[in-house]
């Protein structure tokens, strides 16, 4: 399933003009890992600074989706400074506060 979702991103981001994709599928049905892999490919394969905005309305999707990413980019062989320069994570102010008090009331956990 998750190659047929693959493919589905390739054939629709190798149209020749720029613009918005909404992928909307069943849950489990590759969506995710799809959009990850093809990022990724994109990367890999760019000379230019192309721009790819991958956006969820959930945090902990959001948080899975990066750590996705920073593997699949890291098996690739790129490394830390390749990730920071080429990808962010967009958080918000309350994001930062919720992430800030996890660390300071679980530090010990």
């Amino acid at each position: 399933m998750g190659k047929l979702t693959l493919n589905m991103f390739r054939e629709i981001t190798e149209k020749p003009l720029p613009g918005l994709a909404l992928f909307e599928n069943r849950t489990g049905s590759g969506k995710t890992t799809g959009a990850l892999q093809w990022i990724t490919d994109m990367l890999m394969k760019s000379k230019n600074s192309d721009v790819i905005i991958y956006i969820t309305p959930n945090r902990q999707n959001r948080d899975e989706a990066w750590r996705g990413l920073v593997r699949q980019l890291e098996n690739h062989g790129k490394d830390k400074h390749f990730v920071d320069r080429n990808v962010i994570l967009l958080k918000s102010e309350v994001d930062e506060v919720s992430d800030y008090l996890n660390k300071a009331i679980f530090k010990g956990a």
